[in-house]
């Protein structure tokens, strides 16, 4: 029963966060795709749809709804497209001062 008690606690610091990041209007699957480019773009300041469709939170997600989910967050200025339309390339669209994520351990 601990892990179901833990469970319910991080569900409920999600949607906490979500708020506090207004993400919380964006839908599970937009939610999933953005985290994934978060975590993508860690490591480099691009992300290719072929990492983000490999990426354990969005690998069940159907190819179409993922797209639908970028145009989302495109529209919602959470991210943008880089190169050409046909490039596959996103970005974080974060301003300057707030494009670098701290993680903490």
């Amino acid at each position: 029963m601990p892990n179901v008690k833990l469970f319910a606690s991080l569900m409920q610091s999600i949607d906490e966060l979500a708020y506090d990041l207004k993400l919380e209007d964006l839908t599970d699957n937009d939610q999933k795709v953005f985290a994934a480019i978060v975590l993508l773009a860690e490591d480099k300041e691009t992300v290719d749809i072929r990492d983000l469709l490999d990426h354990s939170l969005t690998v069940n997600i159907a190819v179409p709804t993922v797209y639908r989910s970028l145009k989302s967050l495109i529209q919602q200025k959470k991210i943008k497209r880089v190169g050409t339309v046909r490039s596959g390339s996103y970005a974080l669209a974060l301003a300057s001062s707030e494009s670098r994520i701290q993680f903490f351990r």
